[in-house]
């Protein structure tokens, strides 16, 4: 008789452990670090890959933030092809940042990092040293990741920084699409990474001399943290955001100032053509509707400046729709070098902030919606201090950056009640608009 019960108390205790590991799932401890890549992922870890040392061109750090009241205490791994697996810790005080450089601490060339936290409310950028290109760390690692807009031309490199922060080795394929078709190099597939392992895989060793490259990555065992490299002149891009094929796609801040170059390119990953229609909209002029068909497996452009068609010398925003899921990306700059901005996915929450302190111009708020949203603004360390905003039906919300970033480690929130939200902010410069900055989503 004894037996039953104490295989129903077995029973009983593993019902038990279950549910607790559910609503421990529904509800985790910290409630909202996701970024564009990974809308909906609670984690208190972020990675952050793509990321090189001052001896390879220039050092790349990782700013953390912390958004909440409360200290957090932040433990780094930096792993390297280079050089062994390095740890730290850093502390961050309330509504503080502290820049990370990885090369304080190793002596590899190019770096993988897993951040894990207590508490909530820590955000996170990686960037090059001068500040032109700023991306979200990202808080899961991906089975699929696609990246449209590479170059491997002569003078510039186009890369998957590849981490693989887990303890088990990952399998990948690595396919191309290329202006005249589709490209799958037999070096390219079946590739391992091993456990707590990066790599820097150069496109151009295989997909040589070409512009507007586009990659799909397939994970075909384990998880992996995918981050573009994209080296233009004076310029270096990291891409951590997945940029995958969607109907719709908005871009809200692209320069269309006298020298510069803005082009939306466009990655048909389908053996069926599609067409795809480039809204462009100046807020001034009114619009331009641009055509640009693209081939089953291939690529190509719709030039945003320079365009006889589109008024120069300003910011204008630019909506991509098609009937069937393209990839996009913004390249953007001048003859110093390109910058690299992939599509962002709308979302409820967007975050921004100057972790850098390098200064912005102007920050454009986006309503994809067909319908007009209410929007509150949040300054997060300014007492909670909120102000509310209606935005029109495909309307946007501009700024200029220096009245929403002016205090030390400051950063606003913009939430919305519907997953409507696309920002860019827009680092100062000559020409206007040439280096675009993704935000952070959610926190």
């Amino acid at each position: 008789m004894k037996s039953p019960r104490l295989s129903l108390a077995m029973v009983l205790s593993a019902v038990l452990l279950v549910s607790v590991v559910v609503n421990y799932a529904k509800s985790p401890v910290n409630p909202g670090i996701s970024t564009a890549s990974s809308l909906g992922t609670n984690s208190t870890v972020l990675y952050c890959t793509g990321l090189s040392s001052s001896k390879h061109h220039e050092a790349g750090l990782v700013t953390f933030q912390n958004t909440s009241g409360e200290e957090r205490t932040i433990t780094v791994s930096v792993a390297s092809p280079d050089a062994p697996i390095a740890s730290t810790k850093l502390t961050l005080k309330p509504y503080r940042t502290r820049t990370f450089n990885p090369g304080s601490i190793s002596n590899g060339n190019y770096f993988g990092i897993s951040a894990q936290f207590n508490g909530t409310g820590v955000i996170a950028q990686e960037s090059v040293m001068n500040g032109m290109g700023v991306t979200p760390c990202i808080a899961s690692g991906a089975r699929q990741w696609y990246g449209a807009g590479f170059d491997t031309k002569v003078g510039g490199m186009g890369a998957l920084s590849v981490y693989n922060p887990t303890g088990t080795p990952a399998v990948l394929n690595i396919v191309a699409f290329t202006p005249t078709g589709y490209v799958a190099p037999a070096p390219f597939q079946g590739l391992s990474i091993p456990a707590h392992a990066q790599q820097l895989i150069d496109l151009g060793t295989q997909v040589v001399d070409r512009a507007d490259i586009a990659v799909r990555v397939t994970v075909l065992r384990g998880s992996l943290v995918i981050a573009g490299v994209q080296e233009s002149g004076s310029h270096v891009s990291l891409l951590t955001q997945s940029s995958p094929p969607q109907k719709s796609a908005t871009y809200s801040a692209i320069s269309t100032a006298a020298s510069a170059y803005s082009v939306i390119r466009l990655a048909n990953t389908q053996n069926r053509d599609v067409v795809a229609h480039v809204k462009v909209n100046d807020g001034v002029y009114g619009t331009v509707n641009l055509t640009v068909p693209v081939s089953g497996y291939s690529t190509a452009e719709a030039s945003i400046s320079p365009n006889t068609a589109i008024a120069a010398g300003g910011l204008v925003s630019v909506t991509v729709t098609s009937k069937r899921p393209i990839a996009t990306s913004l390249i953007t700059g001048d003859a110093k070098g390109l910058t690299w901005l992939p599509s962002s996915a709308s979302s409820s929450k967007v975050v921004v902030t100057d972790p850098l302190r390098i200064g912005y111009q102007s920050l454009v708020i986006s309503n994809t919606s067909n319908k007009t949203i209410h929007v509150t603004e949040t300054q997060l360390n300014a007492g909670a201090l909120k102000t509310f905003y209606t935005i029109k039906a495909h309307g946007n919300l501009t700024f200029l950056a220096e009245t929403r970033l002016t205090a030390p480690n400051s950063a606003t929130e913009f939430v919305a009640s519907e997953a409507v939200l696309v920002a860019t902010m827009v680092r100062a410069s000559a020409p206007i608009g040439i280096y675009p900055v993704a935000p952070l989503y959610s926190r």
